[in-house]
């Protein structure tokens, strides 16, 4: 059975919050490869969140999508 990413459950607010937190996480590596992984999966995080926050109705509170 496929384990359900935690993200599915918080809400675009939540997940905001924690990509805040990753980055500043990601500011502290040196520059490599984590640092790279990092800032990926936050992107990739970024959009799921900016979709789910539109899905849900809620308008963008100046959450960046780059």
């Amino acid at each position: 059975m496929k384990k359900i990413p935690k993200a599915v459950y918080q809400t675009p607010d939540q997940l905001f919050e924690v990509i805040a937190t990753k980055e500043k996480e990601a500011n502290a590596l040196p520059a490599g490869a984590r640092r790279q992984e990092l800032l990926i999966e936050l992107g990739k995080l970024r959009a799921y969140a900016a979709v789910k926050q539109w899905v849900s109705g809620g308008s963008n509170t100046g959450k960046s999508f780059s």
